[in-house]
C-alpha cells in the first residue's frame, strides 16, 4: 500500500482538473506493479477557505469551486458536486489500475468546519448528486446460464 504522505510531492490534493489523470499516470509509473484505489474523493463547496487559494484566484476551468457567498447546501454547490463525480469517474476508468474509487462522504455531518460536502443533508434528503453517484456505480449484471440444472455466471454486462 502506498500511504499518502509518500505521495504528497506527486498530487496537490485539490489541485487543477487536468492535473489527476497525469498524477494517476505517474503513480502507476512509479509503482506499476501496484493497483490504486482511490479512498477518497468528494466536493466541499468551500474547500479554499481552510487550505488553499482565495476564492478570486480559482479558475473554474481548473478547480472545482463555488463563489463565496454560494451556500453549501445550494444547488448550484451540488451542480459542482455532480460534475466531479461525473468527470472523475471518467478519468478513473480509463485506467486500468485505478480497481476502486470511494466517494467522500455519503451525507453530511457536524465538523468544526461546518462543511456541508454529502450525497444526502442531515435528515438524508438525497441531493441530485445522490442519483449521479448512484448511477455512476450502478453495479454489472451477470448473464446466467443454465447447464445440467447447474447455475453458472456465464459473463457479465454493464447496464
Amino acid at each position: 500500500m502506498v500511504e499518502k504522505h509518500q505521495l504528497s510531492e506527486m498530487i496537490a490534493e485539490d489541485g487543477p482538473k487536468q492535473g489527476l489523470s497525469p498524477a494517476l499516470d505517474l503513480i502507476h509509473k512509479t509503482w506499476p506493479e501496484k493497483t490504486i484505489i482511490i479512498s477518497e474523493y468528494g466536493f466541499e463547496p468551500h474547500w479554499n477557505k481552510l487550505w488553499g487559494p482565495p476564492t478570486s484566484k480559482l479558475n473554474a476551468d481548473e478547480y472545482y469551486f463555488v463563489s463565496d457567498d454560494t451556500p453549501s447546501d445550494s444547488e448550484v454547490a451540488d451542480a459542482v458536486r455532480r460534475q466531479l463525480i461525473t468527470e472523475q469517474l471518467e478519468i478513473f476508468r480509463c485506467k486500468p489500475f485505478v480497481t476502486g474509487a470511494i466517494f467522500w462522504t455519503y451525507q453530511d455531518y457536524r465538523t468544526r468546519s461546518n462543511f456541508i460536502m454529502g450525497l444526502v443533508d442531515f435528515n438524508r434528503n438525497r441531493r441530485g448528486s445522490w442519483e449521479v453517484l448512484r448511477e455512476e456505480y450502478v453495479p454489472a449484471l451477470s448473464a446466467l446460464c443454465l447447464d445440467n440444472e447447474s447455475l453458472l455466471i456465464c459473463g457479465f454486462y454493464l447496464t
